[in-house]
């Protein structure tokens, strides 16, 4: 099981953990964004279980809403375009 994503966006970490308190549906992540970070990004996440291991890399957008304490995260098609 995946309990940790790991990226960057404009050279500043990303970091996102499974919340081990929240019921399975919805799924809760708690995520660590720098503060300088508001809006839409591209963002390459690696995945990693319990035990450390890396089980993949998928390209997303994140979205950050730091008014409302809010990131999203959709996955990206790759025939999308990105306009902010």
């Amino acid at each position: 099981m995946v309990v940790r994503l790991e990226g960057e966006i404009n050279g500043e970490s990303v970091v996102l953990y499974r919340n081990k308190d929240s019921p399975s549906s919805p799924e809760i992540w708690d995520a660590v964004i720098p503060a300088t970070l508001n809006g839409k990004y591209v963002i390459g996440l690696t995945a990693y279980d319990e035990a450390g291991n890396i089980g993949y890399y998928a390209t997303y957008i994140i979205t950050v809403d730091l008014a409302s304490m809010r990131v999203t995260l959709e996955p990206l098609d790759i025939y999308s375009t990105l306009n902010n």
